[in-house]
C-alpha cells in the first residue's frame, strides 16, 4: 500500500503524463477508470490525476499532494487512517543499548544528563541524538550484530574477555535510519574510548568489522570479539556450508589485508572451514577473545 500510495503522490504531484503500468497501477486503471494504457504505458490527463487525488483522499483522510509521507508513524497517524504509510521503521532511530553493571548516560530535554542502569534482563531504547557518554565511566563500545543476542547481552558476558565486561557500553548494530544514526554517533567517540565489534566468526563477520566499524575509529582504537586461535569450535556449530557461500569475500578481504593477526584469523576460518553465527557461539558456549586487526 505505502509503494503505490506513494508513486501515486509523484504522479500527482509532479504532474506525470504517464508511468509505467505495474500490478498496482494496473489495478487503479481497471478499479478507477483512470488513464489509457498503451502497452506498458499508462497515459494520464489532468482530469485523471485529479480523479486520483480524490480517490486517495476519500481512502485516506488526506490530501495526497501535501501529505508528508516521511514523517513517523505518529505523525501519520494523526495525518491519515493507517500510520504504516510512514516512510520510517517502526523503531525509528532508536538504539537499543545497554551498560553491564553500570548506567547509560542519557540527555534529558533541557540538556542534563542523567543515568539509567540496565540490570540483566533488561535493554534501554534511546534516541541516537540523547545518547551521552562520559569517557571516565565508559571506556569501550561494542557493537553487538544480532538483535536476538543484544537482547540476552547478559548471558554473553561469561564468553567476553573480563575487561569487556565493564566500563563498556553494548550498542545493538541496528537497521535503516537507526545503523546510520548509530554509525555518525560512533565517529564521534572521544578518541580515549575504543570500539568493539562482536558478530558471526565467519568471513561475512571479518568483513563487516573491516569495512564498516574499523574505519569509524581507526585500527589503534577498534577491536574484533571473536574466538581465540587455540578455542575448539564443536562442530555442530558450525555451518560449512556457509562458508562455501562465502568464498568471494574472502578473496576480497585477501586483497585488503591490513595486519598478521587478520591474516591468522582469516587462514583458520578457511583451513578449518568455518562460520559460525553469533546465537551459535552462545549456545555453546564459545569464549572470546579481543583482537586487534
Amino acid at each position: 500500500m505505502r509503494r503505490m500510495t506513494a508513486s501515486v503522490q509523484k504522479a500527482i504531484r509532479y504532474q506525470y503524463q504517464s508511468v509505467r503500468v505495474t500490478k498496482a497501477w494496473a489495478q487503479l486503471h481497471e478499479e478507477l477508470d483512470v488513464g489509457t494504457r498503451v502497452g506498458n504505458t499508462l497515459h494520464l490527463t489532468e482530469r485523471d490525476r485529479d480523479v486520483l487525488a480524490l480517490a486517495f483522499q476519500r481512502e485516506m483522510g488526506a490530501d495526497l499532494r501535501t501529505l508528508d509521507m516521511q514523517q513517523d508513524r505518529i505523525g501519520m497517524a494523526g495525518a491519515v487512517r493507517d500510520e504504516k504509510l510512514s516512510g520510517k521503521a517502526a523503531l525509528g532511530s532508536l538504539q537499543r543499548v545497554a551498560m553491564p553493571g553500570g548506567a547509560v548516560a542519557v540527555k534529558g530535554e533541557d540538556g542534563e544528563v542523567v543515568r539509567l542502569p540496565t540490570p540483566p534482563g533488561t535493554v534501554l531504547s534511546v534516541e541516537t541524538s540523547r545518547l551521552a557518554l562520559d569517557p571516565q565511566a565508559c571506556r569501550r563500545v561494542m557493537i553487538i550484530e544480532n538483535g536476538a543476542v543484544m537482547d540476552r547481552w547478559w548471558d554473553l558476558l561469561v564468553l567476553l574477555p573480563a575487561e569487556w565486561c565493564h566500563e563498556t557500553l553494548f550498542c545493538y548494530r541496528g537497521h535503516d535510519q537507526a545503523q546510520g544514526a548509530l554509525n555518525r554517533w560512533l565517529k564521534s567517540l572521544p578518541e580515549d574510548v575504543h570500539l568493539g565489534y562482536c558478530g558471526d566468526y565467519d568471513a561475512g563477520g571479518v568483513s563487516i568489522a573491516v569495512n564498516t566499524y574499523l574505519p569509524l575509529v581507526g585500527s589503534e582504537r577498534f577491536w574484533l570479539l571473536v574466538p581465540g586461535l587455540h578455542t575448539a569450535v564443536p562442530e555442530r556449530a558450525n555451518k560449512p556450508v556457509t562458508f562455501l557461500d562465502q568464498k568471494p569475500i574472502f578473496q576480497s578481504l585477501d586483497r585488503d589485508r591490513r595486519s598478521g593477526e587478520l591474516s591468522r584469523l582469516l587462514e583458520r576460518l578457511r583451513e578449518q572451514q568455518l562460520a559460525v553465527t553469533q546465537e551459535a557461539i552462545m549456545a555453546y558456549g564459545i569464549p572470546l577473545g579481543a583482537c586487534r586487526i
